[in-house]
């Protein structure tokens, strides 16, 4: 999610676990910002519930970064676990 800051903008991937949180070697992040930079990053071992990694994000009105994320199997497969397009800030 956005921390919807615009001093600071930031995506925020949060680990909740899950079925098989153990098995987990680590999650990769990839953020395609709207301006066409591509952040990167890994949430790594020990993966506990509530570790987060925070990669930069866009303030452009109207646009928004893509996020994916991939989980790597014990036998060093990458599974797609997330894929999608994050906007700035939202209003609830």
């Amino acid at each position: 999610k956005s921390n919807g800051e615009s001093i600071n903008p930031l995506i925020i991937t949060t680990f909740r676990g899950g079925k098989g949180l153990n098995f987990i070697q680590q999650i990769d992040v990839r953020v395609t910002r709207s301006d066409g930079v591509v952040e990167t990053g890994s949430i790594t071992k020990p993966l506990f519930v509530g570790k987060t990694l925070e990669l930069a994000s866009t303030t452009a009105p109207g646009y928004r970064d893509r996020a994916e994320v991939w989980a790597t199997t014990p036998q060093g497969d990458k599974v797609k676990i997330f894929d999608a397009y994050i906007p700035f800030r939202t209003y609830n």
